[in-house]
């Protein structure tokens, strides 16, 4: 520390030079110097954080801020030392300036925040650091570019889905995924996703009696929030030991795990036939829409207290979140009778789930992880904008019950987690695309 100061201390006499008074004493010529002292406000001073920033030094830039230096301070051109540990990615250093306090929103001349930044750059780690620390997203570059724009423009799709979640808590977490289960009846490897969010998880598998352990498949998982599962296309021998090895990413995160194969096998638990959630409410929504279910192009499922509209074509524009008028005419319908039903039963109600589904196909998507992600944006902005119109009824009984309609209702985009399939086990495209609101039981 102290050589550091030494530096600056030569930097600022050479830059602010010397005042020379000379006076004769004889023969000879006594020179004094006059220097300027070193003030905590000098410039040079000020900006050693950011060439320590410049510079990459973590320790500098630790010591610096454990001796005072002003963690906000903004160079010639806006940039705080955020903005350049965010331009040059350095991520520990970017880490350790938010936890001392540093302002993640701060803008420089160019109309940059450090997100705007990393966004533009591509340093999806960094961009997650910023997000988890209350980074603002609806912010404009001097290009009139938000985060999301940069991010849709280099396909960082997980930054995407982001910038656009609810809730990031999950998505900050880092990634650890488990390996659970070999379910012999439907051939599947499944694990949980404890923390963290997965956008994929490869398996594959390894004969260990093999001399090479060259592993055999490349088995993409179905991915939902808390679980994965991977569908082998053969069975495999189960005399033999095999090496099961499950590779989970949301391209920041990556986490590995190993297991033998017959160390996973679990038997699989009867299906329990399911009961209503709540006695009573099945029939009274059966009695109230049962002659609409064939016009509508809808049903209800007992089982969950499902209630389905699964024509796509009435629903929404094609690849849109928009209603189409005719479902605005069904809803029109449907909410105010549904609500009746709903305001009987709402002291055993938990809530009332607005579930967005689509199919898993997305032709413009150049990937699996950019297929999910493009459908889950899409299922989630349907949801919204049925959940949104359905609190703008104007309806008496509707806006009597606005607080527990927005305290109890909600809504949520599930992509093709759950899809329908026909009687040959075959996706249904035109069903899985669809809106259901679902009843939860108080517990």
């Amino acid at each position: 520390m102290k050589n550091l100061i030494y530096i600056t201390f030569a930097i600022l006499l050479f830059l602010t030079g010397c005042s020379q008074k000379e006076q004769v004493v004889g023969n000879e010529k006594i020179v004094e110097e006059k220097v300027k002292p070193v003030s905590d406000d000098d410039f040079i001073y000020e900006l050693a954080l950011h060439d320590a920033v410049r510079a990459k030094d973590f320790n500098i830039v630790k010591e610096l801020i454990n001796s005072g230096s002003k963690i906000d301070t903004k160079d010639k051109y806006g940039y705080t030392p955020l903005h350049l540990a965010a331009r040059l990615n350095q991520y520990e250093i970017a880490e350790l300036l938010i936890q001392k306090g540093a302002n993640v929103n701060n803008v420089d001349v160019f109309k940059d925040t450090p997100l705007l930044d990393s966004t533009r750059n591509s340093t999806n780690e960094m961009s997650r650091l910023l997000l988890c620390n209350g980074a603002l997203t609806e912010v404009f570059d001097k290009h009139e570019m938000k985060p999301i724009h940069n991010a849709s423009k280099n396909n960082d799709l997980f930054i995407v889905e982001m910038i656009q979640a609810k809730d990031r808590t999950k998505m900050c977490e880092k990634l650890d995924i488990t390996l659970d289960e070999y379910l012999q009846d439907s051939n599947q490897i499944c694990g949980q996703i404890v923390k963290g969010y997965a956008t994929e998880v490869d398996l594959t598998i390894a004969d260990e009696s093999s001399d090479s352990l060259k592993p055999f498949g490349k088995y993409k998982a179905d991915v939902s929030p808390e679980k994965y599962c991977a569908t082998l296309d053969k069975k495999p021998d189960l005399t033999k030991s095999y090496i099961v090895t499950a590779v989970g990413t949301n391209t920041i995160d990556k986490d590995v795990e190993i297991a033998n194969l017959n160390d996973l096998i679990k038997k699989e638990e009867p299906v329990i036939e399911k009961t209503p959630y709540i006695a009573g409410l099945y029939e009274d929504l059966m009695a109230e829409f049962g002659s609409d279910f064939d016009p509508w192009n809808a049903e209800l499922d007992k089982d969950g207290l499902v209630f389905r509209f699964k024509k796509p074509e009435v629903l929404f524009t094609h690849g849109s979140s928009d209603l189409r008028d005719g479902f605005k005419k069904i809803l029109d319908n449907f909410i105010p009778r549904y609500m009746k039903i709903i305001d009987k039963y709402k002291d055993q109600i938990k809530d009332v789930i607005i579930e967005g589904h689509t199919s898993s196909v997305y032709a413009s998507a150049k990937n699996d992880v950019e297929r999910y992600t493009k459908n889950k944006i899409l299922s989630e902005k349907r949801a919204k904008h049925v959940y949104e119109y359905t609190l703008a009824q104007k309806d008496p009984l509707i806006v009597e019950n606005e607080t527990w309609l927005k305290e109890h209702f909600s809504y949520q985009g599930l992509a093709y987690d759950n899809l329908i399939y026909d009687a040959n086990g075959v996706e249904d495209e035109a069903l899985s695309r669809r809106v259901e609101f679902r009843i939860n039981k108080i517990n």
